[in-house]
């Protein structure tokens, strides 16, 4: 998997989306954000063919974590999908709380 540029960093990837989101909802905004900020850091070294959707992603949740206006949990996760649309996987690249592939699999 190395050869297309994807590691082991999607699991870091899925593991920090959900401690931000989790934090922004239940725990420290201030932290979400600081967390945030690191987050970022990391996708700026990612090789991903899927990396113009993560840039978009964090663009999206860079502006969610600006304000200080309550967002439900769904539009979090999927209230800026409908509103934009840079490519075909979108729709999973883009949400507030992504889901790996393997829970998509597991549903089947």
């Amino acid at each position: 998997m190395s050869s297309k540029g994807i590691t082991e960093g999607y699991l870091l990837y899925y593991i920090r989306c959900h401690e931000i989101t989790w934090q922004w909802f239940y725990g420290d905004k201030d932290h979400a954000r600081t967390l945030f900020g690191e987050f970022e850091s990391f996708v700026a070294t990612l090789n991903w063919p899927s990396v113009p959707y993560i840039h978009m992603r964090n663009a999206k949740m860079r502006d969610h974590l600006s304000k200080q206006n309550a967002l439900s949990i769904d539009e979090w996760d999927t209230g800026h999908l409908g509103k934009i649309e840079i490519g075909p996987a979108w729709q999973h690249y883009g949400r507030g709380v992504p889901l790996s592939e393997i829970q998509f699999w597991s549903e089947i």
